[in-house]
């Protein structure tokens, strides 16, 4: 700690005091991973269905903490293979969609978040549901009832809206499951 920061930080009354002992930090046991910068860069079928999901941002500020939160969660990709499988093509577009999509609802919609991600489960608990692909909109329409308030009708509707061109690919229940977990760190709830 330097003196300025020993100053900076005491009471008038603790200058006189021995400044604390400092100890040799050891390295990590775990090497840090390198990332390649193209993992943090977006693909064009990715930075498309970031442009469709732009209407549920009422700010710049929830803009920037989604852009940034997703490149976080793409730098935690591990290996190539994982990368890979998380963009998809473009004709064929990867679980990318469905980690856009969550991460939308947790930084756009605080308040509506919690049930959004509670509700989740609902869509699959069906008989017969196992873990076939479901389209976003059959989702929505299982667990928009009952309806909480306006906003929470609002929130649907606008998902609705937004994911009805380009995000046909659909969702299985283990992505959404990975993906829940994942995206729920970075939202101000606690996943039920």
């Amino acid at each position: 700690m330097s003196l300025l920061n020993f100053v900076l930080c005491r009471r008038p009354h603790d200058l006189f005091q021995q400044p604390p002992k400092v100890t040799k930090l050891e390295p990590p046991e775990e090497p840090c991973r390198l990332i390649s910068p193209a993992q943090l860069e977006f693909t064009d079928w990715e930075q498309e269905d970031i442009q469709r999901l732009w209407p549920l941002f009422s700010t710049p500020r929830t803009v920037k903490r989604f852009v940034n939160t997703y490149r976080l969660m793409r730098a935690g990709l591990e290996s190539a293979e994982e990368t890979e499988q998380f963009e998809g093509k473009k004709e064929k577009p990867g679980e990318y969609q469905v980690a856009l999509l969550l991460l939308a609802v947790v930084t756009s919609a605080t308040r509506e978040a919690m049930t959004f991600l509670s509700r989740l489960d609902e869509p699959f608990d069906e008989p017969g549901a196992s873990d076939k692909p479901l389209q976003w909109e059959d989702v929505f329409a299982t667990i928009k009832e009952p309806i909480v308030d306006e906003a929470w009708e609002e929130f649907i509707d606008n998902l609705e809206h937004v994911t009805q061109e380009g995000f046909e690919r659909g969702v299985a229940r283990s992505e959404l499951e990975r993906w829940t977990n994942c995206v729920a760190r970075y939202s101000f709830s606690v996943r039920v």
